[in-house]
This record gives C-alpha cells, sequence and structure tokens, in this order.
C-alpha cells in the first residue's frame, strides 16, 4: 500500500506549493512531473515504479490545482461588486459580534447565478438557522480563496427578515450538531458546559469567552484537547467498538457514524483527516490488506486536498497531519528506545510496576511523536512552546477520553430526556472537571511555557532540533540523549534568564501589542510592570491573551497598575480578563460615564483592585520614572478621556488614547508638554487625530500606530501618515510590524 504514499505526498507537495507560491512555482512543478515521468517512463533507473508514482503526483497535483482555481474560484470572481437582490438560504446557524451576524449561506442573484457566501447583516434580535430562507438587498464581495471561508462575503442592507424555511439533507448534520450543542448547555452545570461543547463538537464559542481557561489551556500545552481531531475519532471509534465487538459490524457501523461526526462537526480538515485514515483501518481486513500508518497518512492527505485544496493553508490541516506522521513514524521509536533501557525491565518485573510503566511511557511516547514536527509549527502561528505538554498530556489525556464519550452519551440523552440527560451529564462531568483543575494546576507553574517573542528562544529550539536529530541520524542510544538534553536544559535556562533581566532589570521598556483594531501597551521598568489599555474589536483577537503571552514571556507575574485611557471596547475588552489572570495593584480611569466604566469599576472592586478616578492631574511611579495623567476636558465626550505621559528623565512617550484634535488642541493649550521621543498615534491613525498643532508641541522622533490589518475604518489614514512622514517621525505599525517593543538600556 506505500505505492499509495509516493503518489499522494508529492500531489500534496504540488497543492502547497500552489497555495504558498502560485505562479511559476506551480507551471514549474507541472513541467517538472512530466520531464521526470517521461523519464522514469523510458530510461532505466533504480526505483523507476516509485519515480514514476512520484513524477505523476507532483504533476496532477500541479494541474489539479491550476483546473480547481480555473472551474471554482475565477467564476465567483465574476460576482464581485454586485449589488442587488439576492435570494439565500442559510446553510448553518449565525454567529453575532457586537450589533452583527455572520453564517453561511447559499444564494441566487437577480440574474439567476448561485454561489455559497459568508452572510453579515445586522442583528435583528431574530434567530438563523440551517434552512431559513430570505430574499434581501445585498452587496457581494470577491475576497479570495481561503480554507476558512467561501471566496465571496455578503453584505446585506440593514437586518435579515426571513420568508420561511427549506430544509434540505444537506442541512441535517448542522442541524444535529446545533441540537446536541444546545442539550449539552442544558444539562451540563455552567462551568464545565462550554468545555465540552468544545471537547465533543468543536463549538468553541462559548469557551472563547473564557479567556482564564483558553490561557491555562495553551500554556499547559492542552490546547489540542479543544480542537477536535483524531483524538476524538479516536474516542469514538473506542466508543463503537465496546458497543459492537465484531469486525464486520465495527466497519459496517462505524463508517458511517464516522462520517455523520465529519459532517457533524463542519468537515474541519483535522477531523476529516483522521476520519479518512481510520476508514482504511476498518476497510482494510475486509479486503484482507494491513493498514499502514504513512499510507493512511497520505491518501487522507490526497482526498482531503483533491475536494479542497486552499486547505493547505489551513493551521488545523498543517498541524493535524505533521502530528499524526510523528506518531507514525516518531512514537513507536522512541517507546521502543525507553523500553530498552535498563529501568524499564526492572519495572516490568512485577505486575502493578508494569501496568503503571507501560502507560507512562506510552503516553510519553506518544506525546514525544505528537510534538515532534508540530513544535516549530505551532510556535510561528502561535508564538508558544508548552514545555510541559508531555506532562499534562499524561495527565489528562485518560480523561478526556470519558469527557468526550460522556459528553456525547449525555448530550444524546438530554434530547430524549432532560432530567434522563442531567443525570448523566452529572457522572459525564466529572472527568472535564477534572481535565480543568489539573491544566490550570499546571498553568500556574512558572515557564511551563515559553514564548518566541523572546529572539534567544527562537535560537534554543533551533539548538534543541540540531541536537537530537544528529543523535537519530547517529542512531544514539537514551544514555547518550543525556547530553543534549543537559544542552537544552542549560542553554534553556540562560535564554530564560537572560531575556527577562535585559527586559525587566534595564532600562524603561515601552511595548505597544499586536491586538488587531484596539490598543495595548506594556511599560516595564525595573521590577515595575503597568499595563495601558487592553482591548481589541477584531474578533480574531483575545487582548487579554495577548498581553497574556507577553507578560509570561518577560517573567511578569503581578501588573502594579492598570491604566484606561477611556472605556470603547477596542481599549478595555481584554480588561476583565486581565483582573483575574493577575494580581492588580491599581486601577487609574477617568470619570465612568454614560460610555461605560461601571462594569469595570464592579470587577476591580471583586478583584480587590484598588481603583483610582483621576479629575486632576496625577504623577504616579514607575519604578524609578513617572507616568503623569492628565484627566479628559469634556467626559460627556466619546472621543477624549485620560492622556498619559511616560518619562525617565531621558525618554518621554505619550499616549494619547482616542483623542479627536479638539482634545489635542486642549491638551497643547491647557498643559506645557515637553518635547517627546515617541508618541502612540491617537485613535489607531485616524484622520481626525494627530493634528499638526500636537506634533509640533511634542515633537516626537517615533511614532507607534496600533492598529488591525485591512480593518474596516481604512486605520491609519493617509492623512495622518503624511503628517508623520512631513516631518521626518519614523513609524512602526502593529498591523505590519507585529508587537512594537521599543528598549532603552540602562547607558542609552
Amino acid at each position: 500500500m506505500r505505492r499509495l504514499a509516493w503518489f499522494g505526498f508529492p500531489f500534496a507537495a504540488a497543492i502547497f506549493l500552489g497555495v504558498y507560491l502560485g505562479g511559476f512555482a506551480i507551471y514549474a512543478a507541472v513541467a517538472v512531473g512530466v520531464i521526470a515521468l517521461a523519464a522514469a517512463m523510458f530510461a532505466k533507473m533504480p526505483q523507476r515504479a516509485r519515480i514514476r508514482l512520484a513524477s505523476a503526483g507532483l504533476a496532477i497535483g500541479a494541474a489539479w490545482f491550476l483546473l480547481y482555481n480555473a472551474l471554482f474560484i475565477a467564476p465567483k470572481a465574476d460576482f464581485d461588486g454586485y449589488i442587488g437582490i439576492i435570494t439565500a438560504t442559510a446553510t448553518g446557524y449565525a454567529d453575532t459580534y457586537y450589533d452583527q451576524i455572520s453564517f453561511p449561506a447559499d444564494i441566487v442573484t437577480e440574474d439567476g447565478r448561485r454561489a455559497r457566501v459568508t452572510v453579515s447583516a445586522r442583528d435583528g434580535g431574530e434567530p438563523i438557522a440551517a434552512g431559513d430562507t430570505f430574499t434581501a438587498f445585498a452587496r457581494l464581495t470577491f475576497i479570495g480563496p481561503s480554507p476558512y471561508a467561501p471566496p465571496l462575503t455578503c453584505e446585506v442592507a440593514g437586518a435579515v427578515e426571513l420568508t420561511g424555511r427549506n430544509i434540505a439533507p444537506k442541512h441535517v448534520p448542522a442541524i444535529i450538531a446545533h441540537a446536541l450543542g444546545n442539550s449539552i448547555a442544558r444539562v451540563y452545570d455552567p462551568a464545565a458546559a462550554p468545555f465540552v461543547r468544545a471537547i465533543t463538537l468543536a463549538q468553541t464559542d462559548d469557551l472563547q469567552n473564557d479567556t482564564l481557561t483558553q490561557s491555562a489551556l495553551r500554556r499547559s500545552g492542552a490546547s489540542h484537547i479543544t480542537a477536535v481531531s483524531g483524538m476524538h475519532v479516536t474516542f469514538l471509534i473506542a466508543l463503537v467498538t465496546k458497543l459492537t465487538r465484531n469486525k464486520k459490524v465495527l466497519a459496517f457501523a462505524g463508517v458511517p457514524i464516522l462520517f455523520l461526526f465529519m459532517a457533524i462537526t463542519g468537515f474541519t480538515p483535522s477531523v476529516t483527516r483522521a476520519v479518512l485514515m481510520q476508514t482504511i483501518v476498518l476497510l482494510a481486513p475486509l479486503v484482507k490488506r494491513r493498514a499502514d500508518g504513512v499510507t493512511s497518512v497520505a491518501f487522507a492527505l490526497t482526498v482531503l486536498l483533491l475536494v479542497a485544496p486552499y486547505d493547505a493553508a489551513a493551521k488545523s490541516t498543517q498541524l493535524s497531519f505533521l502530528a499524526t506522521l510523528g506518531l507514525v513514524t516518531v512514537t513507536g521509536r522512541v517507546y521502543a528506545a525507553i523500553d530498552r533501557t535498563h529501568a524499564a525491565q526492572r519495572l516490568k518485573n512485577r505486575r502493578i510496576t508494569r501496568i503503571a510503566s507501560r502507560f507512562v511511557v506510552t503516553s510519553f511516547a506518544a506525546s514525544v511523536g505528537a510534538l515532534a514536527f508540530t513544535t516549530p509549527l505551532t510556535a510561528y502561528y502561535f508564538g508558544t512552546v508548552s514545555l510541559l505538554a508531555p506532562l499534562t498530556n499524561l495527565a489528562v489525556l485518560w480523561a478526556a477520553s470519558f469527557a468526550f464519550c460522556g459528553g456525547l452519551i449525555a448530550g444524546v440523552l438530554g434530547l430524549i430526556s432532560v432530567t434522563v440527560g442531567t443525570v448523566a451529564a452529572t457522572v459525564a462531568a466529572l472527568p472535564a472537571q477534572y481535565i480543568l483543575w489539573a491544566v490550570r494546576t499546571i498553568a500556574r507553574i512558572p515557564y511551563c511555557a515559553v514564548y518566541v517573542s523572546n529572539p534567544l528562544l527562537v535560537v534554543w529550539l533551533g539548538y534543541v532540533y540540531v541536537a537530537f536529530t544528529a543523535l537519530i541520524v547517529l542512531r544514539g542510544n537514551v544514555r547518550q540523549a543525556i547530553i543534549p538534553l543537559t544542552g537544552a536544559v542549560v542553554t534553556l535556562i540562560l535564554a530564560l534568564t537572560l531575556h527577562v533581566t535585559l527586559t525587566r532589570y534595564g532600562g524603561l521598556t515601552v511595548a505597544a501589542l499586536d491586538v488587531g483594531q484596539g490598543q495595548c501597551i506594556v511599560v516595564t521598568r525595573g521590577s515595575y510592570t503597568a499595563v495601558i489599555d487592553c482591548g481589541s474589536s477584531t474578533g480574531s483577537v483575545d487582548a487579554a491573551s495577548v498581553a497574556d503571552e507577553y507578560l509570561q514571556s518577560v517573567g511578569v507575574r503581578r501588573i502594579d497598575a492598570l491604566y484606561l485611557t477611556h472605556f470603547d471596547y477596542d481599549h478595555v475588552s481584554g480588561v476583565a480578563a486581565l483582573l483575574k489572570l493577575y494580581d492588580v495593584g491599581a486601577l487609574i480611569i477617568p470619570e465612568p460615564t454614560e460610555f461605560g466604566g461601571d462594569a469595570i469599576v464592579a470587577l476591580a472592586i471583586s478583584a480587590k483592585t484598588d481603583i483610582i478616578i483621576t479629575d486632576t492631574v496625577v504623577t504616579f511611579p514607575l519604578g524609578g520614572a513617572a507616568i503623569t495623567v492628565y484627566p479628559p476636558f469634556n467626559v460627556t465626550a466619546a472621543n477624549t478621556g485620560n492622556a498619559l505621559l511616560i518619562a525617565d528623565g531621558r525618554w518621554e512617550t505619550l499616549v494619547t488614547g482616542d483623542m479627536d484634535w479638539v482634545a489635542e488642541l486642549m491638551l497643547t493649550e491647557l498643559y506645557d508638554l515637553p518635547d517627546i521621543e515617541l508618541l502612540v498615534v491617537g485613535h489607531h491613525g485616524s484622520k481626525y487625530s494627530t493634528y499638526d498643532w500636537l506634533l509640533d508641541a511634542v515633537t516626537p522622533e517615533y511614532a507607534i500606530i496600533s492598529s488591525g490589518i485591512d480593518n474596516t475604518y481604512g486605520h491609519p489614514t493617509p492623512e495622518t501618515l503624511n503628517r508623520l512622514y512631513a516631518r521626518g517621525i519614523s513609524v512602526y505599525r502593529t498591523d505590519e510590524n507585529g508587537n512594537v517593543v521599543i528598549q532603552l538600556t540602562m547607558n542609552n
């Protein structure tokens, strides 16, 4: 069956070339594949059959990518700019964000053209369900191919007004998933329900609002538990196996159940991959063939990319396949290496220790296998490496299987009877509650995770992979692994110590974090830490998580002061989570107004945080430096608030929040502002802020703009950028540069 692997992996490689490089690369892949295939057909060479398969896979993959774009992507571009009446049928349920909703739908335009789109509309209060129909005036926009959404968006004018419901077979999985999710929410305790919905159905909407749990899962290395994938498919097939106990019955019953689960979870790449691989395992005995792990990976990857080539760009696709490849190729070797040691042999002499050691070694080997190829990608995408992930997996994976199966059973029973479902959920919640307790406990261990925002950690990670790759190539044993392992531990300690020392105990550091369309600034001076604002209006960004990762990376365990310029959502959405994640010494805010603030004050009181409301100019200490707060000029205006001047005698930074040009003018006329080195540009680069009088008054040398990529406001605007560039000010932007960190040494 390895012949399929020789075809499938080159096929996938061609698709990846097309997605990431396109253009010349994909045509080159076709040419190389055809030439190599021709050479292998007519020339006598060793491994000719394999070369033919690989060449064919490369050429066919590249050709299919070109054909897919011509058939399914290019025609969608013709819809771009369409404005008119559409008739639509929702294919899923609506997600609500602020006063907007979005959901997938199939539409028909006035001229009879059909397309699948993502609809966005004003929330009219009426829930949208799969199968609901409506007619609306809308605008279509072609956004290009993506693994996460259709290439077309549909912006409806106003709210959606439903005209009826037309349920088709393709809507059934979404309806079942929605009903099961609601059932779980009804029968489980509210504290456990979001986690159970995530681990069983990949419904993470409620869990994403729980920053405390999200942070614990991420730092402990357990986030994969809530990302429904191959592990959960394994749990499901184990449950079906227990119920059937017959290989033929298992194959005929298991495969439909797996495909239904795949549909219910939304055909996510990771679940699709696992279902396809498990299908091979179930069907192989029926056709008298032996299932092969590498072949199964190649088959699943080929089918997935054949149906949806752009899923190659999905993080879940890449992580899922790399984890599986590691489990197939690395886990067995790690287990065998440990099993051959003298200590492992001694533990086998007694029944109790034999069972326990087998469980520990198997769990550890599986964790190492799953992490072997995914760790660099995880560090690249999420900026985090969990050092205690193997320990976490050992502690919770056994419970995850019970939590998953229990969640499905309790959810189904809840559809029949809420009382019966509640009784089942009371028992099934125990493993879920244990997992939450375990990951939160592990997450509290200092440096359980490290962050690649520390460049020394990138070097360390590279060293670890080079050292252990050399060990494998040279066929080293477990005892010889002690040397690179010791080196990894020593260099890790040095990297962490040096980074924390330079950042926290050097000079002033001002970090504008990349929170999308929002603002969060972290200021450290010595051992003192202040945070200025923490919020984002970008739906995919959790400002508190971004702040938490940065603070953890520089060894911060306590926030001495949390300053808020004002109470707009994009400046305070992460404040509640920060108050839960950290011991915050003081909350320093303007007078709460009708624009917000009362809820934040209540949270601060419950967290036993001191609250200081500024109504006059006040200066606060900053570890040898100082922060001066200028209060709002008009508390009834939305775009005003506290302005902050951070000064340590050698470097001044001014933060104006969302002040508009009127507030800036009053600031310059009422106060004698010094010449500054750094300006955090007001209102994310709005054209109504950062006017000439402010720039002339403070003469900054550098400017930081905190704004989101492709935000709908057009921030930063050309007008603001031109005013900055005209004065020779160096501009740094979070939407282009990510986190912007300016650090002063003690001498500079």
